[in-house]
């Protein structure tokens, strides 16, 4: 069966956070006509509730007609204590008269409490049903968090009362029901007690009605290091979970059941295709502060989100400037940004150089940080490296050693 992939390009918000990128109106209108010439499905065109700027682009592009693509306005949830009826935010999506919608909001309890500043209760109430049918005439998508079966999912994620998962389902679920079943995503994170249990994991999305899957670790910073839980399992323990669910995903598909995995098909792509992916921890340069940049509640600005992640720990270091505080140039031209990309060329990196890998992989200088102290890290030791070629290696194999599987990646690669 056809996998119809849809593009979803952020240039026109995004691409305006790099150094010296200043775009006039007219230019944001040239650009989003020449970008639904190549047949791009959604055009995210800037943050009406943000500033007047392009609130003023959403009300010239009411002019344009496009052949292909759609105009998307992205924001955030309603604030907490403001019903979506009347937020502010909620309010210039509607004026900026885009025929889609892209609402960012928070699910992980860490930024609840500790970022935006709400409880748990608020920020759940705040994709309700009024939220439900706001994103249904807006064409809004929703990720949620699912890390497997039942007593997995409440394990990995607690609550009063031992319902998460039931909770979790019923809000996919709902949201299925009144967004549509293709507009409802979710994501896993792998912790020590998923290690045994990749079938069931699958097993879980599958039944849920899901066509995919993300196999990811635990990363070095953030809550996972607050609770030592990405140290509960090693490098070589992570991988023979990775390798079981893709090979029973590789089975599910020769039974006839359609399903990849996501980390696969990414690197496949870079393998197998001229289409880099944009993934951002396999980009080099390193994607930090080119890929994405990040703006905190109190102003600060960061490399990544992972950067976030770790000044939330205590640690500041990619910490790139204050809104407030600091010029465009002082924050694009600071050190702490322009140093770790400098460094993050994997080719001129010891032992990246000369590396039959290299074409595929990238370089996370965050990660490195965060493990090592340095941007480069040990290369010899490093867990992002020894992940990555395990991957390689394993795709590689299984593809010469059986024709039905190469087939079946190199779909993933072109889907």
């Amino acid at each position: 069966m056809r996998r119809l992939i849809k593009i979803y390009d952020t240039t026109l918000r995004d691409g305006t956070q790099g150094e010296g990128v200043s775009f006039s109106m007219e230019d944001k209108v040239r650009l989003a006509t020449r970008l639904d010439a190549l047949g791009i499905h959604y055009i995210e065109g800037g943050w009406p509730g943000s500033n007047p700027k392009d609130l003023r682009f959403f009300r010239r592009m009411q002019d344009v007609t496009f052949k292909h693509a759609k105009l998307a306005a992205f924001s955030m949830t309603r604030r907490a204590g403001s019903p979506a009826d009347s937020d502010a935010n909620m309010q210039a999506l509607l004026d900026a008269g885009a025929p889609v919608a892209t609402i960012v909001g928070k699910s992980w309890d860490f930024h609840v409490m500790e970022a935006i500043g709400t409880t748990l209760t608020e920020n759940l109430a705040m994709i309700d049903e009024t939220m439900l049918a706001f994103c249904a005439t807006h064409s809004i998508l929703i990720s949620t968090s699912l890390d497997g079966p039942r007593d997995l999912h409440n394990r990995n994620r607690p609550r009063p009362g031992g319902d998460s998962y039931e909770k979790t389902i019923r809000g996919i679920n709902l949201a299925r029901d009144r967004l549509g079943r293709d507009q409802v995503a979710a994501l896993m994170t792998t912790t020590q007690s998923s290690l045994a249990r990749a079938r069931d994991i699958v097993d879980e999305y599958v039944a849920q009605g899901f066509s995919e899957i993300f196999l990811r670790p635990l990363s070095p910073y953030g809550f996972a290091l607050k609770t030592k839980s990405y140290a509960a399992y090693g490098v070589q323990q992570w991988l023979e979970f990775y390798k079981e669910g893709v090979e029973y995903i590789i089975e599910l598909n020769k039974r006839g059941i359609s399903f990849r995995e996501c980390y696969a098909s990414i690197v496949l792509k870079k393998m197998f295709t001229s289409d880099d992916p944009g993934y951002v921890d396999l980009m080099s340069p390193a994607g930090i502060g080119i890929g994405a940049i990040v703006y905190n509640y109190d102003g600060s600005v960061y490399a990544s989100d992972e950067s976030r992640m770790l000044a939330e720990m205590g640690d500041s270091k990619f910490r790139i400037g204050d809104v407030g505080i600091n010029t465009y140039e002082e924050i694009f031209a600071s050190a702490k940004l322009l140093d770790p990309i400098e460094e993050s060329f994997a080719y001129s990196v010891p032992m990246c150089n000369d590396c039959a890998f290299e074409p595929y992989c990238g370089a996370d200088p965050v990660f490195h940080y965060g493990r090592y102290g340095d941007f480069v890290g040990r290369k010899a030791e490093s867990e992002f490296c020894r992940r990555n070629m395990g991957i390689f290696r394993h795709l590689i194999a299984r593809m010469e050693e059986d024709a039905s599987v190469k087939r079946l990646f190199l779909r993933w690669a072109n889907g």
